[in-house]
Formats: C-alpha cells, structure tokens, sequence
C-alpha cells in the first residue's frame, strides 16, 4: 500500500504538499501500523471501512498505554498503514498472539456476530514484526467467493467517527482499509485537544464508526469545509500517490467523533432515508 499522509488540523493544500515531499531515506525509517484483515469474511466496503478504521484507533490507543514512545516516534505528518491478508480466522488469531509475544501494540476489530475481522499492529517496523505476520501477502483483491457474507452496518444511532469515502475513485480493497484507518485516527487525535469529552464518550461506547459515500472531490472538499467551519473535528487525507494513483489523491474525510445529527447539512444527506449507511456496489479488485 502507499504512504498515506495527512497533517493533524492542516489546510487541503498542506496536506497535499507533505504527500508529495517525503525523501526514499525517511520513508525507510517510517514507523508503520498494519492492518491485517481477514480474507476469509466477505465484508462490504462499509463494514471492512469501519472495522479499519476501529482497529487503527484500537491499536495506537492501546500503543499510547503501553509504549508512548512508539506513538512519539510514529510521524503525524507521514502516517504509512500497510493492509495485510490474513486467510481465515486462526491465522489472523495467530498473528495477534505472536504480535503479542513480540510485545508490539496490537488490537483486534470485530464485526458482526463477533467475528474477529481486522487486527492492528503498531506502530512498527516491518522488520520488528514476527516471522508469520513478515509473510503475510498484501491485502490486493475482495475475498473469495467462499468467504463468509458479512452484511454492512446500519448507520450508527449515537456519537461516532464518521469516514467520508470518494466513491468516484474506486478505491480498492486493501487500500480502503489504511485511509480509513487514517482518516478516523487523525480525526480523533484532533478531536481529543479539541473536545476530549468526546472522545471519552465514543471510546466508552465501543469506537462506533459510521462509512459515507462522496461523489467527487469537490464533495469532498465541501464537507471539510462545512465542519472546520463548524468546530467539528475534520482530517482531509490524501494518499501520496505511489502505489494505486498517479500522483497525491485526495481520498477519505475522517470526522467526529458525534451524532450524525451534529455533522454538517451536506453531510447528513448523505445517510439514507432510514439512518442507514449508502453504500455503492463494488467497482472492480485492486
């Protein structure tokens, strides 16, 4: 996957010009947190978005407890996420337990029916990682057609973080997992200098996140807008465009976390006439 970058509170253009600035020599003594997603649930693009996005929040949370200086040396500006396919369920347990062993923050994201989904590890380097989670393939294509079904969630009811996902990109699998992890984590970490309360309140709920769909970048740009001017936590990430674009893309909002009743006009239409989430079928594998 591609590095993703994204300055805590900074301006679209900012964000844009850190994804493109960043030398060989830094990215090879980048920190990373990997996601490794079970390839044997078949989530929707809203369910693996969310699971993603709980997983990275989960980990670096757990890593602030454990070993903050993981978190101090993970770089805010420069934030790589590296998706991971774990084939089923005992080998995603496994790699839990050796990241465990290895004493690296680790936490796990359950999805429906309490199947364990994607597990997050980190902030590490890849060489600090057990041997079975090194050989783990990247996360590159949907499941199986053998996988489990796993329906997407309904729109959360209370405060939750809110991942704001370009629809018109397509983007692929393995990559929607790491914006997604990148876009509630920046958010939050906004959110707690600017209302701690309510990451507080989210955090005790169980990290709900809620995934919508934008049409374009001007969407994209709008919503930012509308909840920076608001007072509402917003991170606007941009991928830097080294595996899956042609160059810095801007892809995924994170936002909250809060009631959807709290989320700008022109983001509330985008939930559904019944709360739910709108969802666009799938485009294609990476």
């Amino acid at each position: 996957m591609g590095m993703l970058t994204g300055l805590v509170g900074a301006a679209p253009a900012e964000v844009i010009e850190a994804a493109a600035s960043a030398t060989p020599d830094e990215r090879a003594l980048e920190l990373r947190i990997f996601l490794v997603v079970q390839h044997g649930l078949a989530m929707g693009d809203a369910c693996m978005a969310s699971a993603a996005a709980r997983a990275t929040w989960m980990t670096l949370r757990a890593a602030m407890r454990t070993t903050p200086e993981r978190v101090a040396a993970y770089d805010d500006h420069i934030q790589p996420k590296i998706s991971l396919r774990a084939r089923n369920e005992a080998s995603l347990l496994r790699a839990r337990a050796e990241a465990y062993a290895a004493g690296l923050p680790a936490a796990l994201a359950e999805v429906a029916d309490r199947l364990p989904a994607v597990l997050g590890i980190g902030p590490a380097l890849r060489s600090d990682l057990p041997k079975f989670v090194q050989k783990l393939q990247l996360l590159t294509g949907d499941p199986g057609a053998d996988a489990t079904p796993v329906a997407d969630p309904d729109a959360p009811m209370g405060e939750a973080m809110w991942i704001l996902v370009r629809r018109d990109l397509g983007i692929p699998y393995g990559k929607l997992a790491a914006q997604s992890g990148h876009g509630c984590w920046t958010a939050g970490r906004i959110a707690m200098a600017s209302d701690p309360g309510a990451v507080e309140r989210w955090e005790e709920a169980g990290c709900p996140v809620g995934v919508l769909w934008l049409d374009g970048i001007g969407a994209m740009d709008a919503a930012h807008e509308a909840a920076t001017r608001q007072g509402l936590a917003s991170a606007y990430i941009v991928d830097a465009g080294r595996t899956e674009f042609s160059g810095p893309t801007p892809t995924v909002v994170g936002m909250g976390p809060c009631e959807s009743a709290a989320l700008p006009p022109q983001v509330r239409c985008l939930l559904d006439a019944d709360g739910g989430v709108a969802c666009p079928p799938r485009t294609g594998t990476a």
